[in-house]
């Protein structure tokens, strides 16, 4: 009985993948102010197609104008590593603001460094753009 009281309490499970909002919030920082600033800009969830983009969020960004909806453009984020992706073109977003998000999910999320160097070839698209 006494080994028993030794045993610490299991401690809150945490969530290993990034949850859809917290993707979403990746995108934003990655495109910056100005697409925040757009009316009515949103991102819309898009089913995967293909089996390498199971491991992906996927967004498709819009926005109002006057003549309607208006796509900004498609982004895939990792589920583990929370590297976003400009999906069509497969080409990598980084920015300051970014960089500093995606920090703190990992954090969240327990992602070692190691992990996310280890998952940095993986894509969501076939080939990646040349920056």
């Amino acid at each position: 009985m006494c080994a028993l009281a030794l045993i610490p309490l299991a401690s809150p499970a945490r969530t290993r993948f990034l949850t859809k909002d917290e993707a979403q919030k990746l995108v934003v920082a990655a495109l910056g102010q100005r697409i925040k600033d757009l009316p009515h800009f949103g991102l819309d969830d898009v089913q995967p197609r293909e089996p390498k983009e199971k491991d992906f969020y996927l967004f498709e960004a819009s926005f109002s104008n006057p003549g309607g909806m208006q796509v900004a453009g498609h982004y895939a984020v990792h589920k583990l590593t929370g590297a976003v992706w400009e999906f069509l073109v497969c080409r990598r977003l980084e920015s300051e603001e970014l960089h500093s998000l995606q920090k703190t999910f990992r954090k969240r999320t327990g992602i070692s460094s190691n992990e996310v160097k280890r998952l940095a070839d993986a894509l969501p698209c076939d080939e990646p753009s040349p920056n």
